[in-house]
């Protein structure tokens, strides 16, 4: 991960109100959380606590650890040791419910080392990803495990160095890389092993006698960070009496600073073109130091030091041009991060060792003796509360979705606010008065019966909101949790997939689908001639390859037909066109699925689910139904046969029956609420990346979304062009022409829309669920939709 400094984020005055905040992310993948610094992104945490108040659950860790949890989803993982350091053990709970789905013995140790009286034998804390979570245990051993099946994937118990009083570095994911310090008395090194094997890819000493040569304040406990300076990458790697960055694909020394402290247990924050880093034991001393330059630059790099009541064991939180910090012994100090000047000291009292994290402008810290204090940033001291649990931490907190995740002494508790991540409604949710006044006269008039739209500014919602009935005759009004059919707006998602597996290196775009599936080599036309142009993956994303052969079961029936024996059905079809020649709208992503199906070794919705729905927390997107997003779903309508109202009619396409297995549709299967369609468009708007989780690279989504039809006539409104599974705006007019140029996006045929303008940074979201709505992607309703909400944008 590379730790990159923050923008403001843009307030938009004109609409009276605040952005709403980012949904919550669903991971905690490290020590110090996805960013390692400690901030957590649009939670909504609990403000007060106890024992008997906001407890989800909790849940009794035996033996002693101060690893911290690292959460992946629905797992929540801790190491912990029995007291005499003998048995070393992982635990893994669901978050929902702290169900304990494993626990095990991995590794025993006939004669444990001594270890200091405020650390234990599992202080490191895991590191986790999709399918995989690495548990260090220091000396003792690191294991990979599969989350799916809890078996070893690797371990190693040869990285040996003497503890003496205890591990505490933390292994951090890094590429294909898992990186971890072994600071001991006797040797010290950073070593780097492939995350798949397990095997060391480099190792790098040490200097031996850097800064002292008293062996016991030789060893540290510190976790390093990734930036990018002027476009170099520097593993940051901080020791006793000093700090190094290292190339980390090479493990080679860049530079080097010094400092007198010892013990370090520190995890750097990189800010404002500055490193940030408490140094260690003897005196506490806080420091900022510029990145750069080769050698020693202790002398020209460190720009200041702050030596007046700084931690040794807690880490700082940087927020708005401050830093904050926690010393041992409960004195919170706020500075500025330009020059280290105070701005105000506070005793919030107890003792600290664990490290505080950042939410919604609010700094939770903990205490060793069960205190939770809950301050917000500032550059006054404000306390907003004060609580309690019966037991006190030393490992630091974790956060995931609206809950807190707290390890004490003894037990682990899920912390989260009772009416935390209930889906907004249109009272609480921001809204664009405009917007709904545009909308309104299409529901009056019996157009549609309900609307959903959802406008994001600059990554940030900031209109909202739910009009009309999802379920007219049964007045159920429409919701921002109401599920809708998508239709094609599936296809992006399905070629998404693909994009994935072509970044990968594991497929071409420009490869054969004979590659794959040998029996389109035999392509023919109605004539009975042969096809000349190869039939490319990229023809099946642009619509430009000719395929016919396919069509739907009749109204009320289920497709059960495999993807398999949809592209052969396709395979042996004679196509309408040589391929590349025209643009024809069509069915031919069901091969683009058959095709990931094929490379990845799984379903098609096994494979979206994995490695695009999980990660992003898109978590109402789905192929088939369940009992309560059923209840959630808009009736789908149709205009009466005089033309002046709504009936109700069923879906042409695809069952929206609970429980009914039908086969993933790659071309328009997809039922999805508006915050999961959100969080899927804001990934690409992003350039491939939400809430710290990536799933495209920046040139995989630059790929997609650049014309790759030429000047082909494409698309259902003047001026579009195609992509790799998305329409684009190539000449922005009438109903695009409140879009910029590369604005893209995609429609589906009950009138949902949902379209990306990333120069503008807006995404726009309409979900409507009327059966003939005809050309959505040239309707009023889209085209009243854009036009109001660029112009309350001031766009």
């Amino acid at each position: 991960m590379i730790v990159a400094s923050r923008c403001a984020a843009l307030v938009l005055g004109l609409l009276a109100l605040g952005a709403a905040p980012s949904p919550p992310q669903n991971r905690w993948p490290e020590f110090r959380g996805p960013s390692a610094d400690g901030h957590a992104t649009g939670c909504q945490l609990p403000l007060e606590w106890s024992e008997d108040k906001n407890v989800r659950w909790k849940v009794e860790i035996p033996g002693r650890g101060w690893s911290s949890p690292v959460v992946w989803d629905d797992q929540v993982w801790v190491t912990t040791g029995t007291l005499d350091g003998q048995t070393l053990s992982a635990m893994c709970f669901d978050r929902e419910t702290g169900k304990v789905l494993f626990d095990r013995p991995i590794f025993r140790v006939e004669r444990p080392s001594e270890i200091e009286k405020f650390n234990t034998y599992a202080s490191p804390t895991p590191a986790i990803e999709e399918g995989r979570v690495y548990l260090s245990w220091g000396m003792y051993g690191i294991v990979c495990l599969d989350t799916k099946t809890f078996e070893p994937v690797w371990l190693r118990r040869d990285l040996q160095c003497e503890h003496y009083r205890g591990a505490g570095s933390s292994p951090v994911i890094i590429d294909d890389m898992l990186i971890e310090h072994y600071d001991g008395i006797d040797r010290q090194f950073v070593v780097a092993l492939d995350k798949r094997t397990g095997e060391t890819i480099w190792l790098t000493h040490r200097p031996r006698h850097f800064g002292t040569d008293n062996y016991d304040q030789k060893k540290a406990y510190a976790t390093p960070i990734v930036i990018n300076v002027d476009g170099q990458r520097q593993l940051i790697s901080p020791t006793s009496k000093g700090l190094f960055a290292y190339d980390p694909a090479t493990g080679e020394e860049i530079w080097r600073a010094r400092y007198d402290q010892f013990s370090t247990p520190n995890r750097p924050i990189y800010e404002e073109g500055l490193l940030f880093i408490g140094t260690g034991f003897g005196k506490g001393v806080f420091l900022a130091m510029k990145p750069g330059g080769t050698g020693d630059v202790t002398d020209s790099n460190i720009v200041w030091k702050q030596a007046r009541q700084m931690p040794s064991k807690p880490q700082a939180i940087y927020h708005e041009g401050l830093i904050y910090v926690v010393d041992d012994a409960g004195i919170v100090s706020c500075m500025q991060a330009a020059d280290g000047d105070t701005v105000w000291q506070k005793r919030v009292g107890g003792n600290f060792s664990a490290s505080p994290i950042l939410c919604d402008h609010r700094i939770y810290l903990f205490d060793d003796g069960g205190k939770g204090t809950v301050i917000s940033t500032g550059r006054e001291y404000n306390e907003l509360a004060k609580n309690e649990l019966s037991d006190g931490c030393l490992a630091s907190p974790a956060v995931a979705g609206n809950s807190l995740f707290v390890r004490t002494r003894t037990h682990l508790y899920c912390l989260a606010d009772a009416l935390a991540g209930k889906p907004a409604d249109s009272a609480s949710a921001p809204r664009i008065a405009a917007i709904d006044d545009a909308l309104k006269p299409f529901i009056e008039s019996k157009q549609v019966a309900g609307i959903v739209t959802l406008v994001a500014h600059e990554g940030k919602v900031v209109h909202q909101s739910s009009l009309g009935d999802a379920d007219v005759e049964k007045h159920r009004p429409m919701g921002a949790d109401a599920m809708f059919w998508i239709a094609s707006m599936t296809k992006p998602q399905a070629a998404t997939a693909v994009m994935i597996l072509e970044q990968e290196g594991k497929l071409s775009i420009d490869d054969p689908v004979s590659k794959y599936i040998p029996s389109f080599a035999q392509l023919k036309h109605k004539d009975g001639s042969p096809v000349k142009e190869t039939l490319t993956i990229k023809h099946l994303l642009t619509h430009t390859s000719g395929l016919g052969g396919f069509s739907l079961p009749k109204v009320g029936e289920v497709e059960q037909r495999l993807l398999e024996q949809q592209a052969e059905l396709m395979a042996r079809a004679p196509v309408n066109f040589e391929p590349g020649s025209k643009w024809a709208y069509g069915w031919s992503l069901q091969v683009a699925g058959r095709i990931v199906e094929i490379v990845s070794g799984k379903p098609f919705d096994d494979f979206m689910a994995e490695r695009i729905f999980k990660p992003l927390g898109m978590q109402n997107a789905t192929f088939s139904l369940n009992e309560e997003q059923r209840a959630r779903l808009a009736v789908t309508y149709k205009m009466n046969g005089k033309k002046d109202g709504l009936v109700p009619t069923p879906n042409t396409f695809v069952s929206a029956r609970t429980g009914v297995k039908q086969t993933p549709m790659p071309s328009g299967g997809l039922f999805a609420d508006v915050e999961s369609v959100r969080r899927f468009y804001q990934m690409l708007l992003n350039g491939g990346e939400l809430d710290g989780v990536r799933v495209l690279k920046p040139e995989t989504v630059k790929k997609m979304t650049s014309v790759q039809t030429g000047d082909l006539k494409t698309g259902f409104t003047e001026g579009n062009a195609w992509g790799l599974g998305v329409c684009l705006v190539r000449e922005p007019q009438n109903v695009t022409a409140a879009l910029s140029s590369g604005s893209f996006g995609h429609g589906g045929a009950y009138g949902t829309q949902v379209w990306c303008d990333p120069v503008k940074g807006t995404l726009y979201i309409l979900l409507v669920q009327r059966s003939d709505m005809g050309n959505s992607d040239g309707s009023d309703l889209r085209k009243e939709f854009q036009n109001a909400a660029a112009k309350a944008l001031g766009q």
